[in-house]
């Protein structure tokens, strides 16, 4: 046997108050334009107004490719978007729009069809937000980790000291191919004696605290080449805090380190010269003057 409950003329009204509510509340948060199945405009909110700088009488009865670039608009890509729309599919993305006289601004936006009764789309609503301010944020990020990548040579590992990544430059300095380290640990570019120090386990203890450390270290590249790199071993932190990957830049200072221990030892062996001769001066008699000592 089964039950049928029917609903109540006030259990329909409090549906009625609750949906009016959640629409109120999306109006409020959120950037919201109506189209009809071929693109015109029917209505638009103040959030979305705002986005593109428009009033609504403005847009209100236009097609949506006013807000498009003349290309975008004519693109094969964009009679299909309205195609699939029209047969009641969902869309969502981050999208590059036109505000008022050109404004170029990204919008990370749904396009949700709406159905009538009987299950046919007749009209589409867009929720956006404005995300252009993050997206020249993302691209300024971007555009500095491309230059710090063309300039320095750079390794990531995790807090057990295992590679996770490294460019080119960092593979170029060292004479390895990616597969060859990648999951290696970071003692397959020190020497054996410094592996097995205390100052080894400190420097690895200290940058699993989140501790930062600089210097210039002498590194073993592939077949045992020594070098010297200036570098910065930099802990990397989630949201919440802790350290969970250590990326380190670095240069190839082993020409000029090089150089230096040569001058060095020039300077050395010079000064020992000239204390020889001073010394050597010391033990010469001194005697009065036109008084020659004979041969």
């Amino acid at each position: 046997m089964s039950t049928t409950i029917e609903s109540t003329p006030r259990d329909r009204a409090e549906l009625e108050m609750d949906l009016h509510s959640l629409m109120a509340a999306i109006d409020r948060s959120q950037a919201m334009i109506e189209f009809d199945l071929e693109g015109n405009i029917l209505r638009a909110n103040t959030n979305f107004l705002d986005c593109v700088g428009y009033r609504l009488d403005e847009v209100q009865g236009r097609h949506h490719r006013m807000f498009c670039t003349p290309e975008h608009a004519s693109s094969v890509e964009y009679a299909t978007f309205w195609e699939k729309l029209g047969k009641g599919a969902f869309d969502e993305g981050q999208y590059k729009r036109l505000g008022k006289n050109g404004r170029e601004i990204w919008l990370q936006a749904t396009y949700n069809p709406v159905f009538d009764e009987q299950g046919n789309p007749f009209k589409v609503v867009k929720f956006a937000t404005d995300v252009t301010q993050q997206r020249k944020t993302n691209a300024e990020y971007e555009g500095k980790v491309a230059a710090i990548d063309r300039s320095q040579s750079i390794i990531e590992f995790d807090l057990n000291g295992r590679v996770l990544n490294a460019n080119e430059n960092f593979l170029k300095v060292l004479g390895y191919r990616l597969d060859e380290i990648q999951g290696q640990h970071h003692r397959m570019f020190c020497e054996d004696d410094y592996l097995n120090s205390p100052a080894y386990r400190a420097f690895w203890a200290k940058l699993e605290r989140g501790e930062y450390d600089s210097g210039e270290y002498k590194r073993i590249g592939k077949n045992g080449r020594e070098l010297w790199i200036s570098a910065t071993y930099n802990p990397i932190f989630d949201p919440d805090g802790r350290p969970y990957k250590v990326v380190k830049f670095a240069n190839d200072v082993t020409e000029s380190r090089v150089r230096r221990q040569g001058d060095g030892d020039r300077a050395f062996s010079g000064g020992y010269r000239i204390r020889s001769d001073r010394q050597g001066a010391a033990c010469q008699p001194q005697l009065p003057c036109g008084i020659r000592l004979r041969p």
